[in-house]
């Protein structure tokens, strides 16, 4: 925007381009015509006085002809200096309305006076400016009445006077015009804010659908990867090959965790994370966890150490797991990275256990760099590292202490640290556990045991247009003894489903030509029973805020999201096939 006017500027058109939104123009035009109208004014007063022979009068209207052209000079040269002309008017107006009011009972002339300055006063400088005059003035006026009274009746032969007629009218269009103004003004702003706010929708919506294409195209060839270094572990590999396995699958691990900390960062900044109630094996948990980190913290020479409370040996706890898992992938994934020399520790011990509940204490230290005082609250920051120096050395997004401390604050608990540079670091957190008894705990299938206990002759449409994962899932599915059939598009299912019958259809959401919701709703439709109630799991890399909503309009039962390890799938077809485990 050009804020370069010419000294000799008079154009009010010109000025009003400068200033940068509505509100300042209707403080320049309201400002303008006072002293424009000001002119008028003067003009029917001017003669009054001369044919009364008020020689005082005659001066003081040439002092204002001569005043009203300097202002008008300065402020359509330099508007931003309103605010300053404003102070001075209504300082001079104030003082002349309480030295005029000593001598006379106020008339409506000084009515439309006052009600002029409280209109200024707030228009133009705000609510404390303005209520600051505003009690001036209406001071004055309440002195006065107290005095003297008011005199709503003025001189007859004043009123009757054509000059004084339309110096009262001219008032009343000072008071309309500037109404007039702010009243256009303030609508103008908060249709720009509407307008602003459906961008601001339309960018989030946007941000939201590419987060959520981005993560199914992240996801998707992630679970491939997952799936079948989990399959081949279970193949009975050499020892040297289990060792490449397990770093191949500890490295697709890290890399869906950083991918889940960008995703869930915009969950985070919009709110829809949500914390799971399930039940889990939590000693199972962090054996499992901790695996593929003892592997890291070995290739840099640390020695690698889990001690959990044998108290939680027996029995299960009901949490999110997977919340869990990533508050421990990021505060492992640390401690490793910032330790060149020494050990990494995972600790969890039982601080408070009743019938049904448990108080426990995880703690991961470490005897890295550390972290100095200062820099301790700022690491919780999102996109924050201790320093510029740590970012360049040792890498990373910067958002997984921020991720760390939301997710606990989720769960009513905080994340704690003591630390010294040179010295280490130990991130402790606190959480309050249901807990299930020990004969309620129904024993799970290990990934070794898929192929001793299958789903024999369960009949399974998947529905997948990733080659990838139809040969990861195909090659799942075999080794528990299922009939498979796949189909790549939702026309497809719709044809298989009509043709044949299934016992249960595991449906991708993204699938060309009919998607996974859409197929859904046409198969929950059908006429026929056994198509309509056949269960349907949706599979789902898709991270927007609204896809569990989604799934359960479209009249899926459940849904697994991807990457997904085989016991994951394994469950949740147990869950929905009426058939024993032998």
């Amino acid at each position: 925007m050009n804020t370069n006017l010419p000294f000799w500027n008079w154009s009010l058109k010109k000025t009003l381009r400068t200033l940068p939104d509505p509100l300042s123009q209707a403080q320049l035009q309201i400002f303008y015509a006072f002293f424009v109208l000001g002119f008028i004014k003067i003009f029917f007063a001017f003669p009054e006085a001369l044919k009364n022979g008020l020689n005082f009068q005659l001066i003081r209207y040439s002092y204002l002809i001569l005043l009203n052209i300097v202002v008008l000079k300065a402020v359509l040269y330099r508007p931003r200096t309103v605010p300053f002309f404003i102070h001075f008017a209504q300082a001079l107006a104030g003082i002349t309305l309480w030295i005029k009011l000593q001598h006379k009972a106020p008339d409506i002339i000084e009515l439309q006076g006052i009600l002029m300055n409280i209109m200024f006063s707030f228009f133009g400088l705000g609510r404390r400016w303005g209520a600051f005059y505003s009690t001036i003035s209406v001071a004055a006026l309440m002195f006065s009445i107290f005095s003297r009274g008011f005199n709503p009746n003025v001189d007859l032969l004043a009123v009757k006077s054509f000059g004084f007629s339309m110096i009262i009218m001219i008032n009343f269009m000072i008071i309309m015009i500037a109404i007039y103004h702010y009243h256009t003004a303030f609508y103008k702003t908060l249709n720009q804010k509407n307008e602003l706010n459906r961008q601001l929708q339309d960018s989030y919506k946007a941000k939201s659908d590419f987060l959520s294409m981005m993560s199914h195209e992240l996801r998707t060839p992630l679970n491939s990867v997952l799936g079948i270094s989990n399959l081949l572990l279970t193949d009975n590999p050499r020892e040297e090959q289990k060792e490449e396995l397990n770093i191949l699958q500890f490295s697709a691990e890290s890399l869906l965790s950083l991918i889940n900390n960008v995703l869930d960062f915009n969950k985070i900044d919009s709110n829809n994370i949500q914390i799971e109630a399930i039940p889990f094996d939590l000693p199972k948990l962090l054996r499992e966890i901790s695996a593929g980190f003892r592997k890291k913290a070995e290739e840099k020479g640390l020695l690698f150490f889990l001690s959990v409370d044998e108290k939680l040996d027996k029995g299960w706890i009901v949490g999110d797991p997977t919340r869990l898992a990533q508050i421990m992938y990021n505060l492992l994934g640390n401690a490793i990275k910032f330790t060149n020399e020494g050990e990494v520790s995972l600790t969890v011990q039982v601080i408070d256990q009743q019938t049904d509940s448990v108080h426990l204490r995880f703690s991961v230290h470490d005897t890295g760099i550390g972290i100095s005082a200062e820099n301790q609250s700022a690491i919780f920051d999102p996109f924050k590292q201790a320093s510029s120096a740590i970012t360049r050395k040792f890498g990373g997004t910067g958002l997984g202490l921020a991720i760390v401390k939301h997710l606990l604050d989720l769960q009513m608990s905080t994340i704690n640290l003591e630390s010294e540079l040179q010295k280490g670091a130990r991130f402790y957190f606190d959480l309050y556990y249901k807990t299930i008894p020990p004969e309620e705990v129904v024993s799970q299938p290990t990934t070794s045991e898929f192929t001793q206990k299958g789903l024999d002759r369960l009949r399974i449409l998947l529905a997948e247009d990733n080659e990838a994962n139809v040969f990861f899932v195909k090659k799942l599915l075999l080794r528990w003894n299922t009939e498979i059939a796949v189909a790549n598009d939702g026309e497809q299912v719709i044809s298989l489903v009509t043709e044949n019958q299934y016992d249960l259809i595991l449906m991708d959401i993204h699938m060309p030509k009919l998607d996974g919701l859409q197929t859904a709703k046409f198969i929950r439709q059908s006429a026929e029973i056994r198509q309509s109630a056949v269960p349907i799991i949706a599979l789902t890399a898709s991270i927007s805020g609204d896809i569990l909503s989604e799934i359960k309009a479209a009249g899926m039962d459940d849904y697994l999201n991807k990457p997904f390890r085989p016991n994951d799938l394994y469950k949740k077809l147990v869950r929905y096939v009426k058939q024993e485990i032998a």
